[in-house]
């Protein structure tokens, strides 16, 4: 990895992710914009590695399988220099290597920095589970309601891997979750956030 990139003394602004449903990115309150659909999809993808780092050639396979190795590797280039002309035009150019870094082996995204719908909805969840577990039903109520207000949509993978395909099944489990305990809870008379009660 980049030196510049893991350094803790450089100060950066959070990347703001939301990626259940609609593909939605945003530093310092300014959203990127792709060139290309497939510019976002790729930092979703390193955005779901816990590293925020691929190497180069599992992403050739995941994004163009169809391509031969060398067509591959040039979309491939193609594709970083999209996501660092998107990220210039939200911070300045002398930073963004600060987020995103390439050699020539792997493609690096500081996903230290990053701060997502899909962590928030998952400790929420696990926080009502917990409460239902202590019988802190009216508490259950509120976390499982923060839960379903995060959830835009499914997580939708452009490049599956098992790893993701399992990250993607526990959240739409969750979502059915949500709503059946939420339901549940209703019929017993738990207190639910007036503005989302379930019909």
């Amino acid at each position: 990895m980049s030196a510049v990139l893991a350094s803790p003394a450089l100060a950066r602004d959070p990347i703001v992710a939301r990626l259940l449903g609609e593909l939605e990115i945003e530093i310092a309150g300014r959203r990127l914009e792709w060139i290309r659909s497939k510019d976002g999809k790729l930092v979703k993808y390193l955005l779901l590695e816990p590293s925020g780092r691929a190497s180069r050639a599992d992403l050739c396979r995941l994004f163009w399988p169809l391509h031969d190795r060398q067509q591959a590797a040039q979309n491939l280039r193609t594709t970083c220099s999209n996501i660092r002309t998107a990220l210039r035009r939200v911070v300045p150019e002398s930073r963004v290597e600060l987020y995103f870094h390439c050699d020539r082996r792997e493609i690096v995204l500081a996903t230290e920095l990053a701060h997502t719908d899909l962590s928030d909805f998952t400790a929420r969840v696990a926080e009502a589970r917990g409460a239902m577990d202590a019988q802190r039903l009216d508490l259950a109520a509120e976390l499982y309601e923060a839960a379903r207000a995060l959830y835009r949509g499914p997580l939708i993978l452009d490049a599956p891997t098992e790893t993701h395909t399992a990250i993607a099944a526990r959240v739409e489990e969750a979502w059915n979750e949500i709503q059946r305990t939420l339901l549940a809870l209703q019929r017993i008379g738990a207190r639910l956030p007036a503005l989302h009660r379930v019909a």
